[in-house]
């Protein structure tokens, strides 16, 4: 047989419900504030890395041009060995420097996704604590 007082709510169960509730909501915001800045601070350095990529292209080009033609006369043969020689190098020293880069980009996103989960374990523990 149904009691009449089954229709009421624990006050506690309320409580625990809009505390809960809450937590989660604070927790979906600080991540998603902490995603968009991640993400708009990537952007922006992404930004400026490819603006000052293209400014030292277009200065390196404008000097590559002159050194080229100017030796193009004097030292053509010798010339067309050192280059073959300095791209070998570039590319060698690119890719070297592409694994380095993407090295690094793969531990600084493992540490930041580590500090992410310890904040949330603390915090999680903390709040839980009290």
């Amino acid at each position: 047989e149904a009691k009449e007082t089954q229709h009421l709510i624990d006050p506690f169960l309320l409580y625990n419900y809009y505390s809960s509730s809450y937590y989660f909501y604070y927790y979906y915001y600080y991540y998603y504030y902490y995603y968009y800045y991640y993400y708009y601070y990537h952007y922006y350095y992404y930004y400026y890395y490819y603006y000052y990529y293209y400014y030292y292209y277009y200065y390196y080009y404008f000097y590559y041009y002159y050194y080229y033609y100017y030796y193009y006369y004097y030292y053509n043969y010798f010339y067309y060995y050192y280059y073959y020689y300095y791209y070998y190098y570039y590319y060698y020293h690119n890719y070297y420097y592409y694994y380095y880069y993407y090295y690094y980009y793969y531990y600084y996103y493992y540490y930041y996704y580590y500090y992410y989960y310890y904040y949330y374990y603390y915090y999680d523990y903390y709040y839980n604590y009290y």
